[in-house]
């Protein structure tokens, strides 16, 4: 996974436990009810940032964690401007707002070019499953937010006991 949007995508989905395509709708610069989805300068992110999507034939919302924003606006949007401008260059017109994922040649990033590149890695010799897709990162957040939710609650050597709590949060999550 040479090119970084890859691996920005993928964090994001382990951070937030976005679906994959609903990673898609993040936009660049959000407007109407993801107004709050912007760049910030440095240290400027007080809290977290609602983002709402379609999702499965429904509206869905999260709230994406104020640290993981102000990394993207640190880190990933500079590398944004440089592929856009990249973009516009190659194609005459600007790429649209709505566009927060692009590739190192300045296309948009699918669902397909993400799969595919994650599909790489799992067939790296080195990597220890077979195959690696996105949804996979998604699995891995329910699998740390139920790791986190038992040291909270001093469970994480007591024998396993279904949990309603946590398990009505990570369905709220997820």
């Amino acid at each position: 996974m040479d090119d970084e949007v890859y691996k920005v995508m993928s964090t994001f989905i382990w951070i937030t436990a976005l679906r994959p395509k609903e990673l898609l709708q993040v936009p660049y610069k959000g407007k109407g009810e993801n107004l709050g989805l912007k760049r910030y300068r440095y240290n400027e992110v007080k809290s977290d940032i609602p983002f709402h999507m379609a999702s499965k034939g429904k509206n869905r919302s999260i709230e994406i964690p104020a640290y993981f924003w102000q990394w993207i606006c640190d880190y990933w949007m500079p590398l944004r401007t440089k592929r856009a401008e990249l973009f516009k260059k190659k194609n005459g017109y600007s790429l649209s707002n709505s566009v927060l994922f692009l590739s190192s040649d300045g296309r948009p990033v699918t669902y397909r070019m993400l799969n595919y590149q994650l599909g790489l890695v799992g067939k790296n010799p080195s990597f220890p499953q077979d195959s690696l897709i996105p949804k996979m990162f998604r699995h891995s957040f329910a699998t740390y937010f139920v790791l986190e939710a038992l040291k909270a609650r001093n469970m994480l050597n007591a024998p396993y006991v279904f949990d309603a709590v946590i398990d009505n949060e990570l369905r709220e999550w997820m």
